[in-house]
């Protein structure tokens, strides 16, 4: 009787409280994920806006560091710019100083991180939910909005450890995940399996287990079944995001802090 009663204890303060989703789904992810399907409601809402309050952290404390690289890159002037005309060259350094406005600094690496959090959020859930209706599953798409959110926990720890390495170090990270294996080599090519590399980290890692671990419990769906759902929505979200992020490395050389989630 005293171990069914020990056993028991934990998935009680689960569906009791959803603020410890928070670091349950690390700890015990399964009798978690338990809970938030059984608890059926929009509970995603309190893992969303923790991630929200750790990507603005984020993009506020870093904004410095961003501040020093672009002054950093500033040092050097381009090719043949004593051939430029007397309008372009004062063209170019007022575009140089524009940068360092809080707009550049501040607002747009917020605003990035925010929408690629949300919007990347919203993507893989949706995909989620349509491939998993094809599997058989007749859950609404809340579950999915539920299961990504919550499993992206590991994110909110890795926006904690850059927090503390951006004050530690005071420089911004600009070789986020494996990207920096590849060096400074060019090509298209190259930029594209940066941008990949970009989203491979121990956290995604983390993410993509808790996923895999939630996707039986929250589909309602035999485990082969999930999984191979979990699989292809994971495919298809990973090009779908890095397409625009190479698109954006392409037209733009302004160094920034990694936009927050989803990879």
């Amino acid at each position: 009787m005293t171990s069914t009663h020990q056993t028991d204890q934990p998935e009680t303060s689960m569906k009791s409280n959803a603020w410890q989703w928070i670091y349950q789904v690390l700890i015990w992810p399964k009798r978690t994920f338990q809970a938030i399907a059984a608890n059926g409601r929009r509970s995603w809402l309190i893992a969303m806006a923790c991630l929200s309050l750790v990507a603005i952290l984020l993009s506020l404390v870093g904004g410095p560091a961003r501040l020093r690289q672009v002054q950093m890159n500033q040092g050097e002037l381009p090719e043949d710019f004593q051939y430029w005309s007397e309008a372009q060259q004062n063209q170019y350094f007022s575009g140089q100083q524009a940068v360092q406005k809080p707009l550049f600094i501040y607002i747009l690496p917020l605003v990035a991180s925010l929408t690629k959090l949300w919007i990347g959020w919203f993507i893989f859930g949706s995909i989620l939910h349509l491939l998993m209706t094809f599997k058989g599953s007749r859950h609404p798409q809340e579950f999915y909005l539920n299961l990504v959110a919550w499993a992206s926990m590991p994110f909110l720890l890795r926006g904690l450890v850059q927090i503390v390495h951006i004050l530690i170090t005071k420089n911004a990270i600009t070789e986020p995940g494996l990207s920096g294996f590849l060096g400074d080599a060019d090509g298209r090519l190259l930029d594209y399996a940066r941008v990949l590399l970009s989203m491979v980290d121990i956290y995604a890692i983390w993410f993509l287990v808790l996923i895999f671990i939630g996707s039986a419990p929250i589909s309602g769906l035999k485990p082969s079944k999930a999984r191979w759902a979990v699989l292809w929505s994971s495919l298809i979200y990973i090009i779908l995001a890095s397409l625009p992020a190479f698109l954006m490395d392409q037209l733009s050389n302004i160094g920034t802090i990694q936009p927050f989630i989803m990879f």
